[in-house]
């Protein structure tokens, strides 16, 4: 068995479930019961109990658990300081962004520092984009050495330093009764259908969250894995969406409106490093180029403020 193996073994066990593990682990059922009697078949002892609504685990399965998690956190900690230690020597700073963020700043953010930074022994950024909630875990399981996303104040196990905030806007076509409106309630917005980004970005909890704190219930239309399609949708008149003011100037749809919503849902930005890990040079001066340029921005841009 590898660690992979052991990952699989961890989410059966938690979600007593192979449909819920293998979404966690971004595989097929059929995948994860492979994966466990394959683990079954190398051990000798049977794991788990199939039962008609799930899988219950044994006391063998109860056994292994105690030790799988350990392995994992043992080698979740060897990877990180391996990594920590390839990243000393090579001079490369991994680097996780959630969606929209390398648009936010602009291609030139990146190219420009690995320009400045172009001598042999002078660091670079490898860049990699993901949805907000998986920079978090990449970060978190040492995969990168550092990110940048949205967060919640309830998001464990990284370390957070704040880059910048920016309010969330209510975009609507002309089918909407809210196309002349100034700004819109939460229980405005309520009386009619919204697509939202789905659970895997911030967005996604920001509004969910905002809506249950005045007990309002949402009418939740589509969700969708990014701002393209949000839009595409509510262009159409399907319904409205929420975004950033700066994905509404980019998306250029001459058509639509961004309204301002009176409980200024704020949409919030920064440093994922993390959490048991000493941060490296390169990662600190890339950390203080990224602030220089935020402060650039703060000129061109409506409603930001910088951490």
């Amino acid at each position: 068995m590898n660690i992979n193996d052991i990952e699989g073994f961890i989410k059966t066990y938690e979600e007593q479930s192979f449909s819920k593990a293998s979404e966690e682990m971004y595989t097929s059922p059929q995948g994860i019961s492979y994966m466990i009697h394959k683990m079954e078949k190398e051990l000798n002892v049977p794991l788990f109990e199939r039962t008609g609504g799930g899988v219950s685990p044994t006391v063998y399965g109860d056994i292994f658990f105690k030790y799988a998690v350990a392995i994992t956190s043992a080698f979740d900690k060897a990877r990180r300081e391996i990594n920590l230690t390839q990243a000393r020597e090579n001079g490369i700073v991994r680097l996780a962004c959630a969606y929209g963020i390398v648009r936010f700043f602009s291609p030139e953010y990146i190219l420009d520092y690995n320009r400045r930074h172009s001598g042999k022994h002078h660091p670079r950024i490898n860049y990699m984009e993901f949805p907000d909630k998986d920079v978090i875990s990449q970060v978190r399981a040492g995969q990168y050495d550092i990110g940048i996303s949205p967060y919640t104040d309830g998001t464990e196990g990284v370390r957070i330093d704040p880059l910048f905030s920016m309010d969330l806007y209510l975009i609507v076509s002309p089918q909407s009764r809210f196309y002349h409106s100034r700004e819109v309630s939460l229980k405005d917005i309520s009386t009619e259908p919204m697509i939202l980004e789905n659970e895997r970005f911030v967005i996604h909890d920001l509004f969910l969250t905002a809506c249950g704190r005045y007990g309002i219930e949402p009418n939740i239309f589509f969700t969708t894995s990014g701002f393209s399609l949000s839009y595409k949708l509510c262009r159409e008149g399907h319904g409205n969406t929420l975004s950033m003011h700066y994905i509404f100037k980019d998306m250029k749809n001459s058509s639509l409106r961004a309204i301002p919503i009176k409980e200024r849902l704020r949409w919030n930005v920064g440093f994922i490093r993390p959490k048991d890990c000493l941060t490296t040079e390169a990662v600190s001066d890339f950390m203080d180029y990224t602030r220089g340029y935020c402060k650039n921005l703060l000129k061109s841009h409506k409603n930001i403020l910088f951490a």
